[in-house]
């Protein structure tokens, strides 16, 4: 229950930001001429997305504590604190794990990329 409170407090404040961000970039007129003079082509969009997609994949690949403290953190944002609290687990414990996810994700990426 407590994961699930943090989780759609998350949501909501991310949403509302979101919404003030575009409502900023349409509002001024910088905003607008950064939009539409961008020096990023579609294709660097779309090399980014493979990018993150391809990560992403990795992550789920992780035995189930290492991807679910990645994915709290990184994706939905979570504080150590919060990753503690919604797991169970003390502040020390919750760096632990979230250090030993970062290594093996490094030796998989390294792995892959035969460095």
């Amino acid at each position: 229950m407590e994961y699930f409170k943090y989780w759609i407090f998350r949501v909501c404040k991310n949403l509302y930001l979101d919404f003030l961000k575009k409502k900023k970039e349409y509002s001024s007129e910088t905003g607008l001429e950064n939009i539409l003079f961008s020096n990023e082509t579609p294709l660097d969009k779309i090399i980014e997305s493979e990018e993150k997609r391809y990560l992403y994949n990795l992550v789920i690949n992780l035995q189930d504590s290492y991807r679910e403290i990645l994915i709290l953190y990184y994706y939905c944002g979570f504080s150590i604190k919060e990753i503690s609290i919604s797991r169970d687990i003390t502040e020390g414990a919750a760096k632990t794990i979230l250090f030993r996810a970062r290594r093996k994700l490094k030796i998989v990426l390294e792995g892959e990329n035969g460095l």
